[in-house]
């Protein structure tokens, strides 16, 4: 009976060891699989843009208007899901759009800022100079303003565009402190 009993300990024994090793093994095959684990998310984008009239006037030939297509920004959305992040940007775009005019009529329909700005760019020369180039000087700043100033007509995107980015995830293991 009791070489039964020690062979039903030694049995016992080996098949404790076999699963522990067995779960060892299993939890370092997880960990393996766990490092490799790729993150794909979206990240979708728009170009936003504005359109600007702008009025040539030449004395010798007829006003002739020029519509002026400029860029604003490009705006940006990611999420893990496609549809969450261009649903992000498509409920903002006009936001967006109202902000591209909100610019170009700060930058294209204010004459009198556009020269206050290109004094004060030159305001420690200006100070120096004699009368006539202080004439000078300001004619040529009125009339780079004349070609810059105009009517902001509307705003505009381009189409969504969403591309798939694929990360791979750090785990404990992943970033461990490296001596």
């Amino acid at each position: 009976m009791k070489l039964k009993n020690k062979k039903v300990k030694i049995l016992f024994l080996i098949f404790s060891i076999i699963l522990i090793a067995k779960d060892v093994y299993a939890e370092k095959k997880k960990e393996k699989s766990e490092e490799n684990k790729i993150k794909v998310s979206y990240k979708c984008y728009l170009d936003i843009f504005y359109t600007w009239e702008q009025e040539n006037n030449n004395k010798n030939k007829k006003k002739k208007s020029i519509k002026v297509k400029e860029f604003f920004k490009t705006v940006y959305s990611t999420s893990e899901d496609k549809e969450k992040a261009s649903n992000i940007l498509k409920e903002n775009l006009e936001s967006y759009k109202s902000e591209a005019l909100d610019d170009c009529k700060r930058k294209h329909n204010n004459m009198a800022n556009c020269i206050s700005v290109g004094l004060r760019k030159n305001s420690k020369e200006y100070i120096y100079l004699d009368f006539n180039t202080k004439k000078l000087l300001t004619d040529s700043i009125k009339e780079d303003c004349k070609q810059k100033t105009g009517k902001c007509l509307s705003s505009t995107s381009n189409e969504l565009i969403c591309r798939k980015i694929e990360i791979k995830e750090d785990t404990p293991s992943n970033t461990k402190k490296k001596k």
